[in-house]
Order: structure tokens, then C-alpha cells, then sequence
């Protein structure tokens, strides 16, 4: 696997966990397409509105969705938080025992430190790293195009579809 593949699986398993930087989305039978949740995301992240999203457009986007998660506001967020806030997004959903395990061992593969908890400052350079491999010319800004690029058929891991 590549480096630009390591790092988008690596945010997107951040975003699994309800960790990452989600939208909140419609109800299933009102869910828009892929496509409009990839650019409504590219939108909300590009602050300025030139088209291409900055390391620092990233980092705060981050810095507010992780306050967004953090529901007990200590600082870090825990596997019960993160789980809390996906189920809210994608709604209650019966998973089996290796869907459980995933969600753990993403949120274990965050926790730099494995003291159970996720912060922010675990979270900012795995940010670092995934912006650096989708800027793929390495001009210092992500463009639509750059985003699109990664994320395999136009859905699924990868790309700003999942971050």
C-alpha cells in the first residue's frame, strides 16, 4: 500500500470513529449522494471559499469538530464518545462483533499513547500527514480535484469524502 493509501485509510478511520471531522447527514432515505456530501464537506472546510483547502483551513475544522465531540469537554475523546457520535449521525445500527472490533482497532491505531483516550494533539498530525498526501502537488492547498483523486470510484475511504 502506498503512502498517499496509508494515510487516507488512516483519517478515514478517524472519521469511522465519529472522531474525524463528520456531517452531520439526513435521514437514511433522505441521504444525499456521495458526490454532494465529498463537495458539501470541501465547502464547509474551505473557509475562504478559493477553491482549495489549506493545512490551516484543516486544523481548525479539526480543533472545532473534535470540541464538537468531546461531549464531556475534558480534553480527549473516548471510544464511548466517538461511538456516540457516529451512531448519532448514521442512526442506531446493529453491528456485529468484527464491525466493533474495526471501530476499536481504528480508534486504538489514534490513541498515540493507548491510555484510552484520543486528543486532539494525537489527532493534528495524523491531519498533517493526510493533507500532505492528498496534495499531490505539493503547493501547500488541497483543490477539489486533488481530493477526488484518492477516494477509489468516487466513494468509500479516502478523498475529503471521509475526512
Amino acid at each position: 500500500m502506498n503512502a498517499k493509501r496509508i494515510a487516507a485509510v488512516t483519517l478515514a478511520s478517524a472519521v469511522a470513529l465519529g472522531i474525524g471531522v463528520a456531517v452531520a447527514q439526513p435521514a437514511p432515505s433522505q441521504a444525499p449522494a456521495p458526490a454532494q456530501r465529498h463537495a458539501a464537506m470541501f465547502d464547509r472546510i474551505d473557509t475562504n471559499k478559493d477553491g482549495r483547502i489549506t493545512q490551516e483551513e484543516v486544523q481548525v475544522f479539526l480543533a472545532a469538530r473534535f470540541a464538537q465531540i468531546d461531549a464531556n469537554k475534558d480534553g480527549s475523546i473516548t471510544l464511548a464518545e466517538a461511538e456516540a457520535v457516529r451512531e448519532a449521525r448514521r442512526g442506531p445500527r446493529r453491528h456485529g462483533p468484527q464491525q466493533a472490533e474495526r471501530v476499536a482497532a481504528r480508534f486504538r491505531a489514534l490513541d498515540a499513547d493507548s491510555n484510552g483516550q484520543v486528543t486532539l494533539a494525537e489527532l493534528q498530525p495524523v491531519a498533517a500527514a493526510f493533507f500532505r498526501a492528498m496534495d499531490a502537488n505539493g503547493d501547500g492547498a488541497i483543490t477539489r480535484e486533488e481530493a477526488k483523486a484518492l477516494r477509489p470510484h468516487g466513494r468509500g475511504p479516502g478523498g475529503f469524502g471521509t475526512f
